[in-house]
């Protein structure tokens, strides 16, 4: 399966369950600067791995907590 972009908001995924070889993508990070169940070190791991395996990284930092905003979805659409 294929992919070329990819949207992650708020969610936890372990960069230890990465694959080590990841096709070409787009991927935008959107986190809440006062999310409490996701610390920013989460947020900084997960884009290194994903960096450090040739991956188009975004990250957006917003004003929120554990949310999705509308600003999350504008960063959605202009993924797409």
């Amino acid at each position: 399966i294929g992919f070329e972009r990819v949207h992650r908001v708020g969610g936890n995924l372990n960069p230890e369950f990465l694959p080590t070889s990841i096709p070409p993508c787009r991927v935008v990070l959107s986190h809440g600067s006062r999310d409490e169940f996701l610390e920013p070190q989460k947020m900084e791991a997960l884009e290194g791995t994903l960096r450090s395996r040739g991956v188009q990284v975004s990250r957006h930092l917003h004003e929120a907590g554990h949310e999705f905003t509308p600003a999350m979805a504008q960063d959605l659409v202009d993924l797409l």
